[in-house]
């Protein structure tokens, strides 16, 4: 049984309207409690513009650009390091990728890619971290959550593949080939491929 107050502000078991209520609501009171109503649902509403908002851009957050290149020339041998040629070529990377000021800087557990952006991991103080090149579906997965400008060094048979995964597109890098420079970007959602040559 519900209780509710009577006209002499008595508490009463019958379930019937009491005008005692609208005794209670009127005037002041009743203008009280409106404006407190209105100022509740205004405020879901601003926390709910706010939650849409970041809805937003986490499902559109994406790289500025993610620059991908194969390792500079190497030596021979099981895990081999660069070349003199390979160390001037790493050298050169470097002046021209600094200026993207990047924000990640990535390479395979081998001492050619490793050396390859140690230049430019000292030039911007941003140090280097491992990938599995044996996972690149689930890396270019996780490089597109990231943002700013992303540099990855990889293989001639990794980078292209992870070319495509990001992209779509389909690159080429020959046995003999190690100035190629691939940037993807995005425009309106869309990837854009775009090659360079680090000769020049």
């Amino acid at each position: 049984m519900s209780a509710i107050l009577s006209k002499t502000g008595q508490i009463t078991e019958s379930g019937q309207d009491d005008p005692g209520w609208r005794h209670l609501l009127s005037g002041t009171k009743l203008d009280t409690l409106l404006a407190f109503v209105f100022r509740i649902r205004n405020t879901m509403k601003t926390l709910l513009l706010i939650l849409i908002t970041l809805a937003s851009v986490t499902v559109y957050a994406q790289p500025e650009q993610i620059v991908l290149l194969r390792h500079a020339e190497k030596m021979k041998g099981k895990d081999p390091e660069l070349t003199p040629q390979g160390q001037l070529r790493a050298q050169r990377l470097a002046t021209l990728l600094a200026p993207l000021n990047p924000g990640l800087l990535f390479s395979t557990d081998y001492n050619r890619t490793r050396q390859t952006l140690a230049p430019l991991s000292t030039a911007t103080s941003v140090p280097v971290q491992l990938y599995d090149p044996r996972a690149l579906a689930d890396f270019a997965a996780q490089l597109k959550t990231y943002s700013g400008t992303i540099v990855v060094a990889g293989h001639s048979n990794t980078t292209p593949e992870l070319v495509k995964l990001l992209s779509g597109q389909a690159v080429s890098i020959r046995e003999d080939e190690f100035n190629k420079v691939f940037i993807v970007s995005w425009q309106d959602g869309k990837a854009v491929l775009e090659e360079q040559d680090s000769n020049e």
